[in-house]
């Protein structure tokens, strides 16, 4: 194995491991820190620390900016605004465990939004795959109830992890054919991230979301502090370093620990338990990527 591949695999597992425990972190302060509070404060934080190392980039790329300012305004919007947000939100109804597994479903969601936005070729390997993973995350839903799906309002905090996955898969599609090539990997978070920082911060400042107040102390300022620097800002540059050194179709695969990784750690620091509909769902949702894989493999 080459040193390049075993860098990248390192950056690699280092982002979804502290993508991971965002979730699982989020989840731990769902009742003491609002949704758009915590995604505003978050990334405010990892603004102000990204900020000097990204400024220089920013002004010699203004130009390149500029000319693709609308694409990376949805871009930063799907990811940065609306990934993030919407994920706060699910968490304040519904486990770390689910939404880690709801998640892992987004490589067939990008599958079929790309089938039908961007005319991709489906095999019968992947429609079957699709098929099989959408019943897997619905088991979690439903915590092995199908026929509860029937009152949705039963199951609000899965439906907007759900929609959050939605946003990120749209945005993992539009990444490659939007970014531009020669734009430099810091500059393109330091937009990102600016525009999610006042899209969230319409709803913070304004209080769309109707938040409490929140009495700020060390620990609440520490998880805000954690998750500025590590998920946020370290995770991203980790994740961009590993496709840069790998590329984009190898480096997706890592996607997949986040439900390994998000499990233990909410077993270990919620006390969450693993329960027979979450064993039953994950693994549909597995073997449902497994047979997109297939599929793939089989056309390459």
């Amino acid at each position: 194995m080459k040193r390049t591949d075993l860098r990248a695999y390192g950056y690699l597992v280092v982002a979804t491991l502290f993508w991971s425990g965002n979730v699982v972190l989020a989840r731990a302060f769902s009742t003491d820190i609002p949704p758009a509070t915590l995604s505003y404060w978050r990334w405010f934080t990892a603004w102000v620390c990204l900020m000097p190392f990204c400024w220089r980039h920013l002004w010699e790329q203004r130009e390149i900016i500029a000319q693709n300012l609308w694409k990376l305004v949805i871009l930063g919007l799907l990811s940065v605004g609306g990934y993030n947000l919407t994920v706060y939100v699910g968490l304040q109804t519904t486990t770390a465990t689910n939404s880690v597994l709801i998640t892992s479903s987004s490589p067939l969601m990008i599958l079929l939004i790309s089938r039908f936005c961007f005319r991709s070729a489906l095999g019968k390997y992947e429609v079957i795959g699709i098929i099989v993973s959408f019943v897997g995350a619905s088991f979690i839903i439903s915590q092995g109830d199908l026929a509860s799906l029937q009152n949705l309002a039963k199951h609000t905090g899965d439906l907007w992890i759900g929609l959050a996955t939605l946003f990120w898969s749209v945005y993992s599609l539009l990444l490659p054919r939007w970014k531009p090539k020669n734009l430099h990997p810091i500059a393109f978070l330091g937009v990102t991230i600016s525009v999610g920082v006042i899209f969230v911060g319409t709803f913070y400042w304004t209080n769309l979301l109707q938040e409490a107040q929140v009495t700020w102390n060390v620990p609440k300022a520490t998880v805000i502090l954690y998750l500025a620097i590590f998920p946020a800002v370290l995770g991203y540059l980790c994740w961009n370093e590993g496709v840069r050194l790998i590329g984009a179709q190898m480096a997706g695969q890592f996607i997949h620990l986040m439900p390994v990784f998000g499990v233990l750690l909410a077993i270990i620091f919620l006390g969450e338990s693993f329960q027979i509909y979450h064993w039953a769902g994950g693994g549909f949702i597995a073997l449902g990527i497994i047979l997109s894989h297939y599929s793939q493999s089989k056309t390459d």
